[in-house]
Formats: structure tokens, C-alpha cells, sequence
């Protein structure tokens, strides 16, 4: 069969959110009644020169601005970005401000709210129990991942995607999914069975490597329990272009052009950043493939 209904979509995050910004205005403190407002503000940095001027700042505004105070508070870059600004903002708790990097857990929320605006895609809780019992599952049409991943071709039955961290007290522990959690939990084969597209938008997850009587990888687990189609990145990849890629795959998909057309005009689009990223992306899938929607 070559073509494939798109009728539920599903889009994981490694930051486990389909949108993302700063927020500000958001009265948390006395209220209207008194006059009085609190604005809370999270950045990264924990040590001077940088956590004494943003204390600085906070200060100059509150005395610019009566009744208004700032708490702020700082905290470990990797901790802020990779957890607790997506569990606030999935809980609907957020900071009324907050600061970021650019970068992939940026990039990571910019396409969970592409997805969400263009297909009415759901975020999926991202833990590894939560993703397995999705991949389990099944019944959907199109798996997007976009965030962090690491494979080397040597060791590549440890080719991995960073999911939402576990905190425990101060602390935050890093959780996985492997590609070979997905070969032990995914089968998506049946006699009338079509299985989904996926995409790992993610640094070096296209990989693959040899294990002891076969190839591994993401590739590979995916293919082998029914994918479809697969589509990853070799190497390490720049924000914008990845976006620009994913986001001209799937338009030119959804206008029904062939898939081999189709990564062919991601490439071009992609490659006017004028970087390699254009060239790390792989393609499995029947080069006739098109999508149709219902």
C-alpha cells in the first residue's frame, strides 16, 4: 500500500508541551483589591555576575513600578530548560516569566505548536512508561519526536532520546528511550495493519550500527515493527533548519506529493540556512508513498 490516512496524529515532546513563551502580567499576589501584584521570574543563572544582575534588574523594576515585587529565582540551565519550565507550562503553572537558550528543548516546543495548530496533534506524556504504553498502543497515524538524542554506531543498541527528567528533591534525573526498549515493545504488524510514520527529529537517532546477527538502531526497531515510513537525522543537527525540514516535509505530504519529491524540497528549503543539516536527514520509506487525508 502506498498510501496513508492521517486521521490521528500524536506528537512527542521531550519537553512534554505543545506550546511555549514568556508570560507576563499574570497577578499571582494581593490582586486588584489591594493594589498589589507578584511577578514571578525564573532564569539560569546560580552564581554571581549574572544571578547579582538579574537581582539588580528585579529591583530596578519593582522601584519603577509600585506595588509590583519580582521573585526571582535561579536555577541549573539544563534543569530549568529540560524540566521544570515544560512541566510548568504542561501543568498550566508556569512562571510569569522565564528565561531560555535557544536551542532544542526551544526548537522542541516551536513544533509540538506546529503540530498541534496544523493537524490538531496531542502531546504525549514523555516518560519512558508513558511513551511505551503509547508505542503499545498504536492507533495513530503520524509519532513525532523533537528534542535531544545521542547514537553511536558502535554501541548503537543504546541509540537513545532524552525524555522529561525525574526529579527527586534538588536534583533531576535524566530517563531514555532506547531503541531497543522500542524493539521490545512495539509491534505494529497485522494482515491489514498500516503502520505509522515516524519522525525522531533529534540529533544522530538515524543511526545504525551492528549488533551480534543483525543492524540496530531507531531505524531498524521502527521498520521492523511496522512503520511505514521512518525519518531521522545522522548527525547533529541546527534548530531552525531541522524545523524548516519537518515543517516543508509534512506541507508538501499533505498536498499529496511523493515522499521521495517531497524530502527532496525539505533538503532544498532546509539547505538555505547554509549549513550541513539539509544533508544529515535519512528517508525509509517506499519513494511512491503519498499521503491522503480523510
Amino acid at each position: 500500500m502506498n498510501k496513508r490516512s492521517i486521521t490521528r496524529i500524536l506528537a512527542v515532546s521531550a519537553v512534554a508541551a505543545v506550546a511555549a513563551g514568556a508570560m507576563a502580567g499574570c497577578a499571582t499576589g494581593g490582586g486588584e483589591e489591594s493594589g498589589e501584584v507578584t511577578l514571578t521570574w525564573w532564569h539560569n543563572a546560580t552564581a554571581d555576575p549574572l544571578q547579582g544582575l538579574w537581582a539588580d534588574v528585579a529591583a530596578e523594576f519593582e522601584a519603577d513600578h509600585p506595588g509590583v515585587t519580582v521573585e526571582v529565582t535561579g536555577y541549573q540551565n539544563e534543569d530549568l530548560q529540560r524540566t521544570l519550565i515544560p512541566n510548568a507550562l504542561a501543568s498550566g503553572d508556569a512562571p510569569d516569566v522565564f528565561m531560555v537558550w535557544p536551542g532544542g528543548e526551544v526548537r522542541a516546543q516551536a513544533e509540538a505548536g506546529y503540530l498541534k495548530d496544523r493537524f490538531g496533534a496531542k502531546a504525549v506524556t514523555a516518560t519512558p512508561a508513558g511513551v511505551e504504553r503509547l508505542l503499545r498502543g498504536g492507533g495513530f497515524d503520524l509519532l513525532h519526536f523533537s528534542g535531544h538524542g545521542a547514537a553511536r554506531s558502535d554501541d548503537i543498541a543504546e541509540a537513545k532520546v532524552l525524555l522529561k527528567g525525574q526529579r527527586r528533591g534538588t536534583t533531576v534525573r535524566e530517563q531514555f528511550l532506547t531503541s531497543t526498549d522500542v524493539s521490545q515493545n512495539l509491534d505494529w504488524t497485522g494482515p491489514d495493519s498500516v503502520g505509522p510514520i515516524v519522525v525522531l527529529n533529534a540529533c544522530q537517532t538515524g543511526r545504525s550500527g551492528e549488533l551480534f546477527t543483525t543492524v540496530g538502531g531507531f531505524a531498524k526497531a521502527f521498520l521492523d515493527a511496522g512503520a511505514s515510513a521512518f525519518v531521522s537525522c545522522l548527525w547533529s543537527v541546527q534548530e531552525e533548519p531541522a524545523r524548516v525540514f519537518v515543517e516543508t516535509l509534512y506541507e508538501e505530504l499533505l498536498k499529496g506529493t511523493q515522499m521521495s519529491r517531497a524530502s527532496a524540497l525539505a533538503r532544498e528549503a532546509a539547505r538555505d540556512a547554509d549549513d550541513p543539516t539539509w544533508l544529515a536527514y535519512v528517508v525509509y520509506a517506499r519513494p511512491d508513498a503519498v499521503l491522503e487525508t480523510v
